[in-house]
């Protein structure tokens, strides 16, 4: 996913899900693309409550903590298929927002704005978060494959 000198990731949706999410390694490549980037803030919590670890304050944090580091690299996240309320709180430039030059561009067609990986497993589990669902069974989850 990170290797060679350009990356291309679509794994945002199960970042929530996940102790890191950055890459690893002494030599980062030099550009990231996130796909998919609304993803990682999964909405679908009940009751007015939502969990840190899907907050896009959290897991941008952790991305900007990571460049920090690692200045020389270049990340690019794609939000074009941002629900309303996710476009206006990236548009607001308040929290981590601020650091991160948000700009609009053109519409693209449903396939390529979804950005999902279909061998992302932990796309199941995002979904039943987004849903409010848990169809998992016992010894289902995805790192336990």
């Amino acid at each position: 996913m990170f290797a060679a000198s350009a990356a291309d990731d679509a794994t945002a949706g199960s970042w929530p899900f996940r102790r890191h999410v950055t890459p690893s390694g002494p030599t980062p490549p030099p550009r990231i693309r996130l796909r998919g980037l609304h993803q990682a803030f999964p909405a679908g919590q009940t009751s007015g409550t939502r969990l840190v670890l899907t907050q896009a304050t959290y897991q941008l944090q952790r991305w900007l903590d990571w460049l920090d580091a690692n200045p020389s690299v270049v990340v690019l996240g794609d939000y074009a298929a941002a629900s309303p309320a996710q476009a206006r709180e990236a548009f607001a430039q308040r929290g981590p927002w601020a650091r991160i030059a948000v700009e609009a561009v053109p519409p693209r067609g449903p396939d390529e704005a979804a950005g999902v990986e279909p061998s992302d497993p932990f796309e199941p589990l995002r979904v039943a978060f987004e849903r409010g669902t848990w169809p998992l069974h016992a010894g289902t989850w995805p790192g336990d494959r």
